[in-house]
């Protein structure tokens, strides 16, 4: 592989830096920590190192999309990646590879590959951690300020509850990691639904 990943990273920092108020949860930290778990799923496979550089190109510009649409932001992550992947020295079979890997992510996930199973286990991480909750209220605060979307308390432990039910890892790494810790998760979400 070619592309110059530092390159693409400095380009999404600025583009995340510049996204309005609200983006309380798809904001430059999500990026990295997507990027990270990305990386560490990929090496406990023992994927190539090339292909763990297409996935952590995938990973950086995988919510970049926001800056131009919330509701279609993985098309529109899709579409800055051909956009700008040739000016940084990718190939156009990389290009393709990384745009399946992003449009994967979208919700619900319909991965193929093994690249494309890791960055969307990797975008899920949280849902198995214990820092859950925290990032469950920062996207209920994002989508308040920036869709001006409001859920009663009862509403959103439902949507929530329901994700968390519906999801599953792909990847045995991220089953190993996260599976444990997210069927904690669903009892403790559970257990705030029965006292609303």
């Amino acid at each position: 592989m070619t592309g110059d990943v530092e390159a693409v990273e400095k380009f999404v920092s600025d583009l995340t830096q510049g996204l309005p108020e609200g983006f309380y949860y798809h904001n430059w930290e999500h990026t990295l920590d997507v990027v990270e778990q990305a990386v560490l799923y990929a090496q406990e496979q023992r994927l190539p190192g090339d292909a763990i550089l297409l996935l952590r190109t995938a990973a950086l510009l995988h919510d970049s999309g926001f800056s131009r649409d919330y509701d279609g932001h993985e098309k529109a992550s899709a579409d800055i990646a051909k956009e700008v992947l040739p000016g940084f020295g990718y190939t156009q079979g990389d290009i393709e590879s990384i745009v399946k890997m992003i449009l994967a992510t979208r919700w619900p996930q319909s991965p193929h590959t093994p690249l494309e199973e890791t960055l969307c286990d990797a975008d899920m991480d949280n849902l198995g951690r214990d820092d859950f909750f925290e990032k469950s209220a920062d996207l209920r605060r994002e989508l308040h300020a920036v869709c001006s979307l409001e859920y009663t308390d009862p509403q959103w432990h439902r949507v929530m509850f329901e994700m968390l039910e519906s999801h599953s890892y792909f990847t045995l790494s991220a089953r190993q990691r996260r599976d444990t810790g997210k069927i904690d998760n669903i009892q403790r979400w559970i257990k705030s639904l029965q006292v609303m």
